[in-house]
């Protein structure tokens, strides 16, 4: 038996997913980290329908890490719902909404390419909700699962079964929104926090 290539590369994929979520989760029980539970409502929902979409485009093996972090999505969310206490600002409901109003965009669209460029940009808008709170509160985030997605999405790319616009956009997209916060909470960690 023969096992191709973007197999073993999904599935080294779909693992990290998974264990980048560890260190996060536990932080999350401990007290050490605090999602921004908005962000990981739209990525709940999102991730779930970029994991379609990337199947129906012809991603194989490369969207499967997609799959299997958007079930760790949800556990992240009900943890963050149960036991990290939000104060949303008038800003988080504007992205929010913002956020939420672009999926019935996708639900019209029925198209696998439009709903991957409408959820890539609400999840733009979800990581800018994590980047507005990661600025102000750097150790309230743990680098090393933003770390970890960054390796999981370059592993995902080499995955993917077909190299196009609608398989490739959103894992190229997460790679440099995953890079950006981890090169903000680097930096942000090291000046001084305003009291």
């Amino acid at each position: 038996m023969i096992i191709e290539w973007q197999t073993v590369l999904g599935v080294i994929a779909s693992a990290l997913a998974f264990i980048a979520t560890v260190p996060y989760i536990r932080g999350i029980y401990r007290g050490t980290n605090k999602p921004h539970l908005f962000a990981w409502i739209i990525w709940c929902l999102l991730t779930a329908i970029a994991f379609a979409a990337q199947m129906a485009g012809g991603a194989g093996a490369g969207a499967w890490n997609t799959g299997v972090a958007s079930v760790m999505c949800i556990w992240i969310c009900t943890m963050t719902w149960h036991r990290v206490e939000f104060k949303a600002t008038k800003l988080d409901w504007w992205m929010f909404g913002a956020g939420m109003a672009s999926i019935p965009l996708w639900v019209l669209t029925s198209n696998p390419l439009w709903a991957i460029v409408i959820v890539t940009g609400i999840e733009a808008v979800a990581f800018a909700l994590t980047f507005k709170k990661s600025w102000y509160r750097p150790h309230e985030e743990v680098a090393s699962t933003y770390s970890l997605n960054l390796i999981r999405h370059v592993i995902s790319i080499a995955a993917l079964s077909q190299v196009n616009l609608t398989t490739a956009l959103f894992p190229a997209c997460m790679l440099l929104l995953n890079a950006g916060l981890v090169a903000m909470l680097m930096i942000r960690r090291r000046l001084p926090l305003a009291a």
